[in-house]
């Protein structure tokens, strides 16, 4: 499997990450300038995450919040 096929996050991860990435976006109308900009980034950059369900920061760091269906086991180390 490729890397960006592994899953390391889990479905509360996700969806947790994509109720805060819509957030995000929804308040890029509420903001102007530098603002709108990190608003638009960070709810995109966020949501992408929670879609792939890959976040490389994880990887970095050995987390894992993505079970096993067989065993009931983070597949990674926490």
């Amino acid at each position: 499997m490729s890397r960006l096929q592994t899953k390391n996050m889990g479905l509360i991860d996700r969806v947790v990450r994509g109720l805060i990435g819509v957030t995000l976006l929804f308040m890029t109308s509420v903001f102007g300038g530098i603002l709108f900009a990190f608003a638009l980034g960070g709810g995109l950059a966020v949501l992408a995450t929670a879609v792939l369900g890959y976040d490389p920061f994880y990887e970095v760091l050995g987390i894992s919040t993505h079970f096993d269906q067989d065993t009931d086991t983070p597949t990674g180390s926490m």
